[in-house]
C-alpha cells in the first residue's frame, strides 16, 4: 500500500491536507471550513493528517476469512479536515462494513444506490456533520472518505470485509493487500502526490485460524517476525507489530494442511428462521485419481513489461518466470514474449530446456525494463499465432491485467480465447489488477488464474502451472445436490492436481440430501457422491449469504459481457441483490450518517442489524468450535488422500512428474519456513 499526500488546486478553490493510508493507497485531507462545513475560498495553513494506529484482526474460519481493519485518525491542525483514501481488496472479498465512532458511538454504513449515497455524504459534509462514504472505482479499488475529522482531534474509522479462501497443493493461503497495484493511471496523476508510508502510533496484524483437519504450521514470507502459537489441534494464533514505514507491503500468510488429510467434501450452511431459502458454501477437494502424463508440453510465456510493471512487480515476475523455465523437463519446450505498447519475440523459435538458448532466453528475462503502455491483446494474439497444434500447449501470461492499448473490452478477449485450442494460466502480478477478466480468459480455456502477491514466492506459483500440466485434468465439471435451487460460479472452471472447487448457491428443502460432483478425467465420464445435511436452521454462519450475492453478483456481470444482457437489466439486478445484502458494487456505495438524522434521509438499519446477526455468530464460533459438515470417501473421485499428498511427499526429479530438483512448488511456497519453526511432519488423527 502506499498512502499519498496532495497539493493542488482545483475549481478555484484552495485545497489542502494530507494524505494517509487506511487499509490501502491512496488518501489525502482536505481543509474543511469550522463554521460554513465547506472548502474555503481562501489559501489556509496546510494541514496534516495522521494515522495513528493501524489494527488488522484476521479470522480464518475453513472456508472463508473475516478482516476487520481498526485506524484512527489523528487531525494536529486548526483546522477540520475531510479525508480520502482508496485500498485493494483481495479477489472475490465483500466489503460488509464501513464504520466511524461519532460522539462515542460506532455508526454503521448503510448500503444504497451510488448517486444517492454520494448525495447524503455531500449534503452532510457541507454542513458540517460527521458521514463517510465507501465507494467500488471498477476493479481498481475502493474509494473511502470521512468528514469530518475536527481540529485538534481524532476519528475511528473501521473496514470490515469477507472472502473466500481455498487451499492449493495443500498450502492455504491469506493475503492482506497493502501495495499499491499502479494500474489506475486516470487517478493517479503521479506529478500531483508525494510518498507517506507511516503509522505514527503502530501497527499490529492479529490471526485466529481454525480448521476442521489438523495443519502442520503457519509461516508469512512478507513479515518474518510474525508469531505464532498453537493452542489446540484445530485453533493456531499468530501476530505481529510494527511501527513507522509499515505501510508499504502486503501481508501473506501461508498455511499447510497436515500429509493424511483426505479427499473431501466440505459445507457450510447458513439459514434463519425468518429465510425461506438457506444459504450454503461448498469446498470440494478431489482425491489423487489423476494420473501423471509423461509426453512433453510446449510453453509459452508471455511477460508484461509495461510501464505500471516498474519496481518489484516486474522483478518477481522476471525472477519467476527464470525459476519456471529451469524447472521444465527435458522433453518440455519453450518460448517467451515480452509485451507492452508493442511485443517482441526473445526466442528464434521452441527452445529446449538446458541448452545455451534456454541459459540466453533466462538471462534475457533477467534483463528485461519497463515502458511503454499494455497492449495485452496483441501479445495473446501473437503468442496464439506461434503455437504448435501437434503438441499440447500451454500459455503463461504474467501481467499486472489492465489492458490499455489496442483491444481491450472483454469480449474482444473471449473471443480470441475461443478461438484457439490451448490452456491459458494467468498470474496477475500486485493489487488493483482486472483478475476478473484474466481469471475468466483461464478458465474459459481450460486453464487456471492465480493472483500473486510481490511479496509471494511466484517461481513457486509460476512451477505449479507446470506441474498440472503433466497430469490429467478434470474438465467439465458439474455439481448437483438435491435441495439447491442456484449454484455460482454458473460456468466451473477446470480443475488441476491440487486443486479446490469452491461454490456457493441455495437451498430450499432441509434433510438428508446428496451432492455429486461430475467431470470428465482423459474422456471418460467420473462421479463422486456423498451424502450431506440441509439443515433447517443454522445460524453459525450468516456471512455465506454475502459471499453467495458476490458471487451471484459476479455471474450477472458475466451475463451482460459474455451473453450479451443488456446493460440496464444487469444494473437493476445487482443494484437490487447490493441493496439486499448490503454489497458495495459499481452501482450501489456505503454511506454513514449520524443516527439522529438517518431518518432525514430515509435511511433504515439493514446492514447494522446484518452486521449485528454476523458479530453474535462469530462471538458463538468462537466458543463453540468449527461447525462445518465434513464428508470423504466416495470412490472414484475420493480417494484415501487428497491429491496434494502425494504431490507434496514425493522428491521430483528431473526427468518424473513435472519436477525440477529435489524441492516441488509446494517447498518453494514458504513452506521451509514451516520447517525451519519444527512444525512439519506433525502427525495428528482427523477430526471431522
Amino acid at each position: 500500500m502506499k498512502p499519498f499526500h496532495e497539493l493542488s488546486t482545483s475549481m478555484g478553490l484552495a485545497l489542502s491536507g494530507l494524505c494517509l493510508v487506511l487499509p490501502a493507497t491512496a488518501a489525502w485531507g482536505q481543509t474543511i471550513d469550522d463554521d460554513l462545513g465547506s472548502a474555503p475560498s481562501v489559501a489556509s495553513v496546510q494541514g496534516k493528517l495522521h494515522l495513528r494506529s493501524h489494527d488488522v484482526d484476521v479470522v480464518i474460519n475453513n472456508g472463508f476469512a473475516t478482516t476487520t481493519i481498526d485506524q484512527v485518525l489523528a487531525n494536529p491542525t486548526d483546522r477540520a479536515l475531510e479525508a480520502t483514501w482508496s485500498f485493494p481488496l483481495p479477489d472475490e472479498a465483500s466489503l460488509s462494513e464501513l464504520s466511524m465512532w461519532v460522539g462515542g458511538t460506532r455508526v454503521i454504513g448503510e448500503v444504497i444506490e451510488k448517486g444517492e449515497a454520494q448525495r447524503i455524504y455531500e449534503e452532510e459534509r457541507k454542513a458540517g456533520e460527521s458521514a463517510a462514504l465507501a465507494e467500488r472505482n471498477g476493479f481498481f479499488d475502493y474509494r473511502v472518505s470521512v468528514s469530518r475529522v475536527p481540529a485538534q482531534g481524532e476519528v475511528k474509522v473501521r473496514v470490515v470485509y469477507y472472502q473466500p479462501l481455498d487451499i492449493d497443493q495443500g498450502v492455504g493461503r491469506y493475503l492482506y493487500p497493502l501495495q499499491n497495484g499502479n494500474t489506475d493511471d486516470a487517478n493517479m496523476n503521479q506529478s500531483f502526490w508525494s510518498m507517506e508510508k507511516e503509522v505514527t502510533g503502530g501497527m499490529t496484524i492479529d490471526v485466529t485460524l481454525k480448521t476442521a483437519f489438523p495443519i502442520d504450521g503457519l509461516h508469512s514470507p512478507s513479515h518474518a517476525a510474525l508469531t505464532t502459537g498453537l493452542e489446540s489441534e484445530e485453533l493456531w494464533r499468530a501476530s505481529w507489530q510494527g511501527t513507522g514505514p509499515v505501510l508499504d507491503r502486503d501481508f501473506v500468510l501461508l498455511y499447510r494442511l497436515a500429509e493424511d488429510v483426505p479427499a473431501r467434501i466440505e459445507l457450510l450452511t447458513s439459514r434463519y428462521a425468518d429465510q425461506g431459502e438457506g444459504t450454503f458454501m461448498a469446498v470440494i477437494t478431489p482425491g489423487d485419481d489423476l494420473q501423471e502424463i509423461t509426453h512433453g508440453t510446449d510453453w509459452m510465456f508471455v511477460v508484461d513489461v509495461s510501464g505500471s510493471m516498474a519496481g518489484d512487480k516486474l522483478r518477481v515476475s522476471s525472477q519467476g518466470v527464470v525459476q519456471a523455465m529451469e524447472s521444465l523437463r527435458p522433453e518440455d519446450r519453450f518460448q517467451v514474449i515480452q509485451f507492452a505498447t508493442n511485443h517482441r519475440v526473445l526466442t528464434r523459435d521452441w527452445v529446449q530446456p538446458g541448452t545455451s538458448e534456454a541459459r540466453a532466453a533466462a538471462l534475457a528475462v533477467s534483463n528485461l525494463q519497463t515502458a511503454g503502455s499494455t497492449n495485452l491483446f496483441g501479445a495473446l494474439d501473437a503468442a496464439y499465432e506461434r503455437l504448435d497444434a501437434d503438441r499440447p500447449t500451454a500459455i503463461i501470461l504474467v501481467s499486472d491485467g489492465v489492458a490499455n492499448t489496442g483491444p481491450h473490452e472483454y469480449r474482444d478477449f473471449i473471443k480470441m480465447a475461443k478461438a484457439h485450442d490451448a490452456r491459458l494460466f494467468t498470474f496477475v502480478i500486485g493489487n488493483s489488477a482486472n483478475a476478473r477478466l484474466l481469471g475468466d480468459l483461464a478458465s474459459l480455456s481450460g486453464g487456471f488464474a492465480k493472483t500473486v502477491s510481490v511479496q509471494d514466492e511466484v517461481g513457486a506459483h509460476l512451477m505449479l502451472a507446470r506441474d498440472r500440466m503433466s497430469h490429467e485434468a478434470m474438465h467439465g465439471v458439474r455439481f448437483r445436490m438435491d435441495g439447491k435451487t442456484v449454484v455460482h460460479p454458473k460456468r466451473k472452471p477446470s480443475l488441476y492436481l491440487g486443486q479446490q472447487l469452491v461454490l456457493f448457491g441455495r437451498y430450499e428443502k432441509s434433510g438428508a440430501s446428496e451432492l455429486s460432483v461430475s467431470a470428465r478425467i482423459s474422456g471418460e465420464e467420473r462421479t463422486w457422491t456423498v451424502p450431506v445435511e440441509l439443515p433447517a436452521i443454522d445460524e453459525a454462519n450468516p456471512e455465506l449469504e454475502r459471499l453467495y450475492a458476490m458471487a451471484a453478483i459476479a455471474d450477472l456481470e458475466r451475463a451482460e459481457w459474455l451473453d450479451g444482457k443488456s446493460a440496464g437489466e444487469t444494473r437493476s439486478a445487482i443494484t437490487d441483490m447490493a441493496v439486499q445484502y448490503s454489497l458495495v458494487t459499481d452501482h450501489t456505495s456505503m454511506v454513514v450518517v449520524a443516527e439522529g438524522r438517518k431518518a432525514a434521509y430515509g435511511l433504515g438499519n439493514a446492514n447494522a442489524d446484518r452486521r449485528a446477526r454476523e458479530q453474535d455468530a462469530a462471538r458463538t464460533r468462537a466458543q463453540a468450535g468449527n461447525q462445518v459438515q465434513v464428508q470423504t470417501g466416495g470412490a472414484p473421485l475420493g480417494g484415501s488422500r487428497s491429491a496434494h499428498a502425494p504431490s507434496r511427499a514425493r522428491k521430483r526429479g528431473r526427468s518424473g512428474g513435472g519436477g525440477g530438483g529435489a524441492l516441488g512448488p509446494v517447498e518453494l511456497l514458504g513452506i521451509a519456513g514451516l520447517v525451519a519453526l519444527g512444525l512439519s511432519g506433525r502427525k495428528r488423527g482427523r477430526r471431522a
